[in-house]
């Protein structure tokens, strides 16, 4: 999102993103010794039931960690390819909605209605958060919110050979890659 001018930094006037289509190319061009995600992180506002309610909010691909849902689960790789409009909330979220059930009713972010198909349970957090496929979001809404591409690897002595990949493709589809993006690994840890 930045560029070195005369040894100042400024904003670019326009940055190239990976969407989710350029992500699954990517992904098919490594030598298969690496499972990867896209996300994208924002906070905004939704409205559910005429209210307004402020989010942390996520755009991604399937998540590998292990969710423990009160209701229902995680959109599936069905939901992600089709572009499905629906999303999970945790239980701050449910929470300042006053609903028993939050399961198939509906939220508005931007002009995006998408029905919930999961809650998180995960009482600690307060910071009410919505997630979703990264699928619906436009080039527009990415170059808003730049997602991240994370890739990681099977085995700790491929991450030079999948970097080295993901470079290449880089330099193949973006021009000006190098200034463009950033490839960061802990190979040496």
């Amino acid at each position: 999102r930045y560029k070195t001018v005369n040894n100042v930094r400024v904003r670019k006037d326009s940055v190239p993103v990976i969407n989710y289509k350029s992500f699954e190319a990517l992904s098919k061009k490594l030598s298969g010794t690496a499972k990867g995600t896209i996300q994208t992180s924002f906070s905004d506002e939704v409205i559910f039931s005429d209210k307004r309610i402020g989010v942390s909010g996520s755009a991604s691909t399937i998540p590998y960690r292990e969710l423990k849902f009160s209701e229902g689960g995680l959109f599936t790789m069905d939901d992600l390819t089709t572009a499905k409009p629906v999303a999970v909330v945790n239980s701050a979220f449910k929470k300042l909605t006053n609903e028993s059930i939050l399961l198939n009713k509906a939220i508005q972010y931007k002009d995006k209605v998408l029905t919930i198909v999961g809650v998180i349970d995960d009482p600690k957090n307060v910071t009410p958060q919505l997630f979703f496929p990264i699928t619906l979001l436009t080039d527009k809404d990415l170059q808003a919110n730049t997602p991240d591409v994370y890739f990681e690897a099977f085995r700790t002595e491929d991450v030079p050979v999948i970097k080295e990949e993901i470079n290449e493709w880089l330099a193949a589809n973006y021009s000006n890659a190098d200034d463009s993006f950033t490839i960061q690994t802990n190979e040496y840890r």
